[in-house]
């Protein structure tokens, strides 16, 4: 089995492709940037687990919705974008689906909330601040949106994938 991620950061787009090794099923290679590095990755029925990259031990959590991948690794969450294999494209329903929410990429607890619904947003401005494991991260607007719906309160204690806030797209003004 062999999956090619992008990791998006700033600026660059980075490929990932990591592949399963035959005769050991928690045995992977990873390669970036033309390097090849061996992982092993033990996994829980939660979605997380650890992984040993160079002889350290990391623990993850792994989200997935539609072709995005929102990985929690010690602490940091990291979003890749699962490459197809074919020419075939994630459904429009189900992009727009994930496009239109705004939801926990973790287990965490709701700091603040930037807005109330009918509250415009520009692009990757902050909507929501949660905090999980000690860390705060900041819940942006994927595009310019229209905030419709608050569905979380400061303070709350939230699952993974909960939806925080529905949005609503709106055309660039020129």
């Amino acid at each position: 089995m062999k999956v090619e991620l992008r990791h998006s950061s700033s600026e660059s787009a980075q490929t990932i492709a990591l592949e399963r090794m035959a005769d050991d099923a928690c045995a992977f290679e990873a390669i970036i940037d033309d390097r090849l590095i061996p992982v092993d990755i033990e996994s829980n029925d939660s979605g997380g687990g650890r992984m040993r990259i160079g002889g350290r031990v990391h623990r993850y959590h792994v989200l997935r919705r539609d072709n995005t991948l929102h990985v929690w690794v010690d602490g940091r969450t990291y979003q890749f974008e699962r490459i197809q294999a074919t020419a075939r494209r994630a459904g429009a329903a189900g992009s727009a689906k994930s496009a239109n929410q705004l939801a926990a990429p973790m287990p965490g607890t709701i700091l603040k909330i930037n807005g109330n619904a009918g509250d415009a947003f520009d692009a990757h401005a902050p909507i929501i601040v949660m905090e999980s494991m000690k860390m705060e991260m900041s819940l942006s607007a994927p595009t310019n949106v229209v905030l419709t719906s608050v569905d979380c309160q400061v303070g709350q204690l939230v699952e993974m994938g909960l939806v925080l806030a529905r949005l609503e797209p709106v055309a660039d003004a020129e």
